[in-house]
């Protein structure tokens, strides 16, 4: 049974001072940086899809009230839009 308590113990020193270091290399200033960045690929790719939900939500409130101010006065065009991609 000691063995099993000497194993233990060795395990648990180890996995901790493991975890310090890793959280220190984390957390380096200049390393945060670099972490934290997005890539320009998916910030284009996020203001693409914001501007496909807004497109979605608008499409959804004219199906839903075609006969609302809005959608009347949007007609062809706001749809043109969304299909051009605009």
């Amino acid at each position: 049974m000691v063995p099993k308590a000497i194993s233990l113990t060795l395990v648990n020193h180890s996995k901790e001072n493991l975890q310090r270091e890793l959280l220190q290399e984390l957390y380096k200033p200049d390393v945060l940086e670099d972490l934290l960045k997005e890539s320009e690929l998916v910030v284009a790719r996020r203001k693409e899809v914001v501007g496909m939900v807004q497109a979605l939500n608008k499409a959804e409130e004219c199906v839903l009230f075609p006969y609302s101010l809005r959608c009347v006065r949007m007609g062809d065009t706001y749809f043109n839009r969304i299909v051009a991609g605009v």
